[in-house]
């Protein structure tokens, strides 16, 4: 007896519908480039901050510090997480100075779209042993949608006004006529030349600093190259 053999068919393959890239995946591609530009923008802030030579210290629109850099930290003898959320003007100047420099540099914020309003001032800082050093202060306010934050920077001077305070010496000696100044400083050069007599020469070996001496037009000011002019 013959048995037929059962055959079966796969049924017909059905087309495919191309697949559409979820409205997620553009999004997620979109969106990483942003997210990558603002890590490197946060890198190069820190950065910055980091390896300034100068105090750099950021407060909110309270004057409540939310960054201190290293710098600050060394200047002021106290480390970073000691001072965050800590008022910015009782952390870095002495009780005699605070009121005047608070209601100097850190204003309430005007109405406006963004603005940057920057103040600098030579003051004496107090450290967190409540030693003090004389200071050059630079407050940046910046206004954005009238809400305000503020950047100080803090820069210490005492070197530069020991420097100061030798060349004054140097000039009462009769037989010294005159100092060649190399810091470069610009405002250090000025506040040297109205220090001293007015016959005492003031040199300056930088020559990109010789045009900027020479236009302060309140002393005899010269460079090493022009010694020997007549």
């Amino acid at each position: 007896m013959n048995r037929r053999k059962s055959s079966t068919q796969a049924p017909p393959e059905r087309p495919t519908k191309p697949m559409l890239p979820k409205a997620s995946d553009s999004v997620s591609g979109e969106v990483a480039p942003v997210r990558q530009a603002l890590h490197e923008s946060e890198a190069r802030r820190q950065a910055l901050l980091d390896f300034a030579l100068d105090c750099i210290i950021c407060a909110d629109a309270e004057g409540k510090i939310t960054d201190f850099n290293p710098a600050a930290e060394r200047t002021f003898r106290v480390s970073r997480p000691d001072v965050l959320g800590k008022d910015v003007v009782q952390t870095i100047l002495p009780p005699m100075s605070q009121d005047r420099l608070r209601r100097e540099f850190f204003t309430p914020a005007v109405p406006g779209g963004i603005d940057v309003i920057g103040n600098r001032v030579e003051t004496r800082c107090r450290r967190s042993d409540r030693s003090e050093f004389p200071a050059e202060i630079t407050v940046t306010q910046i206004i954005i949608k009238e809400r305000s934050t503020y950047i100080v920077y803090v820069r210490d001077i005492t070197a530069r006004q020991r420097a100061e305070e030798m060349v004054v010496r140097l000039a009462a000696i009769e037989r010294i006529i005159g100092i060649k100044e190399a810091s470069g400083n610009i405002t250090q050069i000025a506040e040297i030349i109205q220090r001293v007599p007015e016959k005492f020469i003031v040199l300056s070996g930088d020559d990109a600093m010789t045009l900027p001496v020479i236009a302060l037009r309140i002393a005899r000011v010269t460079t090493w190259g022009n010694l020997s002019a007549p």
